[in-house]
């Protein structure tokens, strides 16, 4: 019986199947054949249109000449349009000064508190508010997150206060308007964080940087710290000692606000020393020490 089906075997299913596969097979090389006569007759119906834009493109190329071609153009435009006029000096109608620009108001705005030195905030008040020792923004805010109590607000400086109460504030300020009459102390919070942060120049100038660095990294003791400071100028310094007697009383009701040093040194740390390097290495090590 073995023997009779392996004789089938051979003799009726393989010759099928092999039948089957050269039908197959002589399909596929039909249709093959069929698709590159298309192809052949496509390229040769195409042929002299881009053999035509070969050769014009080529002998565009091979004719550029870059001393007749600029000389061609020049002539052809005077004598269009007669000689090249005298170029007379040209003036930007801007509306902010040079002073301004190095400062970052770029709309002009002189009586401006942001983007501006601390020098010239001084300048700003220099007639009302001419007694105060730092620009009446430090005092006003100051005053304004105490007297609502802001220094027992969980997250005082950390949470924001909302943009478009940012944004007003900011232009009351701009305008000349000082008195800040807010319902929440996160506005008075944040505008103070932001004024800090866009100052022109921080409050430890950028040429006391390294120094400020190799102090922290030096693990100092008090008296260093307060001698580095004292060694600030002036208006700084005493920018300096308000914010830090802020932060003192904040710390202090840590308990109920969650706002210890360590907390509030990463909210001022910004406005208060900036890396002047662009490399990212430098940036990232003394990053641990401001």
């Amino acid at each position: 019986m073995q023997t009779n089906d392996k004789k089938k075997h051979f003799e009726k299913e393989l010759p099928l199947i092999c039948k089957q596969f050269e039908m197959l097979e002589r399909s596929r090389m039909n249709a093959l054949y069929k698709y590159l006569n298309m192809l052949n007759t496509l390229s040769y119906e195409h042929a002299d249109p881009v053999i035509k834009y070969i050769e014009a493109h080529k002998a565009s190329v091979t004719n550029i000449n870059p001393d007749l071609d600029i000389g061609d153009f020049a002539a052809n435009i005077i004598r269009n349009y007669g000689d090249v006029p005298e170029i007379e000096p040209y003036t930007y109608q801007l509306s902010c000064q040079l002073k301004d620009i190095k400062a970052g108001r770029f709309e002009g705005n002189p009586n401006s508190f942001f983007f501006a030195t601390l020098e010239h905030c001084m300048e700003l008040q220099s007639g009302k508010h001419s007694n105060l020792d730092v620009p009446i923004i430090v005092v006003n805010m100051i005053e304004a997150i105490r007297k609502l109590g802001g220094f027992t607000v969980e997250g005082i400086f950390r949470l924001s206060a909302k943009k478009d109460d940012l944004v007003r504030l900011r232009k009351q300020f701009d305008q000349g308007i000082y008195a800040v009459k807010e319902t929440s102390p996160h506005v008075p919070a944040g505008l103070l964080k932001q004024w800090l942060r866009e100052l022109a120049e921080p409050l430890i100038p950028t040429e006391k940087y390294a120094e400020a660095i190799e102090i922290a990294r030096s693990k100092p003791e008090l008296q260093d710290v307060q001698n580095f400071v004292e060694k600030l100028p002036g208006i700084n310094l005493n920018v300096l000692k308000h914010i830090s007697s802020m932060a003192k009383e904040i710390a202090a009701q840590s308990a109920v606000n969650k706002m210890t040093f360590s907390n509030l040194a990463i909210v001022f740390a910004p406005g208060m020393l900036r890396n002047p390097s662009e490399d990212p290495h430098e940036m990232l090590e003394n990053s641990k020490y401001e």
